[in-house]
């Protein structure tokens, strides 16, 4: 993953009640090469394009991806810092923008890069770290400490950037009984079950797909009728289309590229 020290659009809140074109934008940063206070609230006309800023956190180290409740009274972030990152949970007003501090804990891994969360559990990608965890969430919202940690092992063929697992992004099925996974590192989304209310085992693997060699799976979607999955791989620019099941099984259907024909410079795919 490249360190862009540029400010990252993670998350959208719902409509305020004034009108139903305008949003809450929350906006993550990051904090460690430059002046930032963390994350940013504004208010987002849809309608026009204008936002102005409503409020911000403080001094919140590099919460470079964010993930609201449901409800929209908490906000989850990542920390990323190295082997000194975190997650953390804050409170959240949606009429004010304002986030109030809850807690933080360790994220048992370097650099966590993506996060999500339902009722339950606060589920992390652990990018340089090659992990995934998964927080319990407190009736206050807050974080319990890492309650499971699973580890990937292994290399891919770009010694440069597949040195060793790196897992870049976790996702919810449409219908919340699995949880995918990209790992650049290894070209593979591993599929995992979730068990939502178990103490300590909330995901048991249930398999993997393999991407081309060296292509490094990065962000993947459902289509809307969640028979489809996109995923983009970073390393070299594919876009492949895979088909899913309600028993969590992937299939790969169709590759092609994102690049134009005869282009010859850096390739850097991100989110789709």
């Amino acid at each position: 993953m490249k360190k862009l020290y540029v400010i990252l659009f993670s998350a959208l809140a719902l409509t305020t009640a004034k009108a139903q074109s305008k949003f809450n934008l929350l906006v993550g940063t990051y904090t460690n090469k430059c002046q930032s206070n963390g994350i940013y609230v504004y208010e987002f006309n849809a309608a026009s394009g204008d936002f102005k800023l409503k409020n911000s956190s403080e001094n919140v180290i590099s919460p470079s991806y964010l993930s609201v409740s449901s409800n929209n009274k908490f906000v989850y972030a990542v920390n990323e810092n190295g082997t000194q990152s975190a997650v953390s949970a804050f409170g959240f007003d949606v009429a004010s923008g304002k986030l109030k501090f809850l807690n933080t804990n360790d994220a048992l891994g370097a650099d966590p890069c993506h996060l999500i969360n339902d009722d339950k559990n606060v589920i992390v990608a652990n990018y340089s770290g090659g992990s995934i965890v998964v927080f319990k969430k407190n009736a206050d919202g807050s974080i319990t400490t890492v309650q499971q940690l699973i580890q990937h092992e292994g290399k891919g063929p770009n010694v440069a950037r597949q040195e060793k697992a790196h897992v870049h992004q976790v996702v919810f099925s449409p219908d919340k009984k699995f949880v995918l996974s990209n790992d650049l590192g290894l070209d593979k989304v591993f599929i995992y079950k979730y068990n939502p209310n178990s103490k300590n085992e909330m995901l048991t693997l249930k398999g993997s797909v393999d991407v081309k060699a060296g292509s490094g799976p990065r962000h993947l979607t459902f289509s809307k009728d969640g028979k489809f999955v996109y995923l983009v791989q970073e390393l070299d620019g594919t876009l492949t289309t895979l088909s899913y099941d309600k028993t969590g099984s992937l299939k790969i259907v169709a590759e092609t590229s994102i690049l134009p024909k005869g282009f010859k410079g850096g390739t850097g795919a991100a989110d789709n």
